[in-house]
């Protein structure tokens, strides 16, 4: 379990969009757990595009979520001088379709990625 002094620090590393242009990764606390988001958007012309695009984006996911927790981490490190150790609770990706019309074969879609990890310190 994390001190009062722990939790706050680590409130204020999490305080802040982390990302790239087109693709950001937000975290947060809820009780005893790290709670990580990754988003970007999707442009695709069929459910075949899609598939095709869908192991760059759970790689692109993964690479941005764990560069992320790594950063978490070395800040943790650095400001309260213990490790921040954690354990993978929930790892889930969707696709939210945004906008798709009749006259075009252009689709738009959200792709996310949630990551909870269980906070053991």
């Amino acid at each position: 379990m994390l001190s009062k002094e722990e939790v706050n620090d680590l409130g204020n590393i999490l305080n802040h969009t982390w990302g790239q242009s087109g693709a950001g990764i937000t975290s947060k606390m809820q009780a005893d757990r790290l709670l990580m988001s990754f988003s970007t958007i999707v442009h695709f012309a069929s459910e075949t595009s899609l598939q095709q695009q869908m192991p760059k984006l759970v790689d692109e996911s993964m690479q941005l979520l764990t560069a992320r927790l790594g950063e978490i981490k070395k800040q943790f490190k650095e400001v309260t001088g213990n490790t921040l150790n954690v354990s993978e609770y929930s790892n889930r990706d969707n696709v939210e379709l945004v906008s798709a019309t009749s006259n075009s074969p252009r689709k738009i879609a959200y792709y996310r990625r949630h990551l909870i990890l269980d906070i053991q310190n």
